[in-house]
């Protein structure tokens, strides 16, 4: 019985759920929390799969934390459950960052991350995010290099950008960022957002469609458009410079500061 409860200690503190998936907790970091993970920062998730957090994970604790990547995914097809825990840091500015994938078809979840050094989640194409609080990281909150879906989030108080990404942002609310609430290009589909307060512009849209968003308060333009664009049903107000820069394809009637936009 010494022998197997010895051999139960020495096991890595993640584990399969009943469900499949791979679990990870701030117990197993400095050991190694699965088979290709190695002891330490960040924690590799290196097969395609399911992982869930079981607590938070804080890096702040350790040795030059703005400069830790909490979650390193090198898989394609990889979904990360935050199961309502955050990812934290010491709201210190270096290269360390909450989420940082560049495989194809990441899949973030249900979770905070806040006050890393640099990005809060950076992920490559088809990236998908949903329910997630992106808050007080040192760069940018939530940025997608391709094309994804952002959706049900928040994007806060971050040092740069809220958000930079191309493709369907629905449903977020992106405030209080340092630069531009929302950088978006290539077709993208901004739908339904509450863009408020951000040092800049609400959203600078680079060939975009705007459709039922809120835009408010921001210190540069409400919405800078560039390129082919449209929008329709939106109401933009109350930001520091002009509502929009120039005359865009309406969908649908806009309200710019309580009157039609042009």
């Amino acid at each position: 019985m010494k022998r197997f409860a010895a051999v139960l200690l020495s096991l890595p503190l993640s584990c399969f759920a009943v469900d499949g998936a791979i679990e990870i907790n701030q117990l197993c970091v400095d050991s190694g929390c699965f088979s290709g993970d190695g002891p330490g920062w960040p924690v590799t998730l290196p097969k395609t799969g399911t992982y869930r957090l079981t607590s938070n994970l804080d890096v702040s604790g350790y040795d030059n934390p703005g400069s830790i990547t909490a979650i390193e995914i090198t898989a394609p097809n990889v979904s990360l459950d935050l199961n309502g825990f955050s990812i934290k840091g010491a709201k210190l500015p270096g290269s360390g960052n909450g989420i940082v994938s560049n495989d194809f078809g990441t899949t973030v979840v249900n979770g905070h991350v806040t006050a890393m050094g640099y990005w809060g989640i950076v992920c490559g194409d088809h990236c998908r995010v949903d329910k997630v609080v992106a808050s007080s990281n040192g760069y940018t909150g939530i940025e997608m290099a391709g094309v994804g879906i952002l959706s049900n989030s928040a994007s806060s108080n971050n040092s740069n950008n809220g958000v930079a990404m191309n493709g369907i942002v629905k449903n977020c609310v992106i405030s209080g960022n340092a630069v531009n609430g929302l950088n978006v290009g290539g077709r993208s589909l901004v739908e339904g957002n509450e863009i408020v307060d951000n040092g800049q512009d609400g959203v600078a849209c680079n060939g975009c469609s705007l459709t039922d968003n809120v835009i408010a308060g921001n210190g540069g333009k409400g919405v800078f458009f560039s390129g082919t664009a449209s929008f329709g049903g939106n109401h933009i107000y109350k930001n520091a410079d002009v509502q929009t820069n120039v005359p865009m394809f309406q969908t649908a009637p806009n309200n710019c500061d309580g009157a039609p936009c042009p």
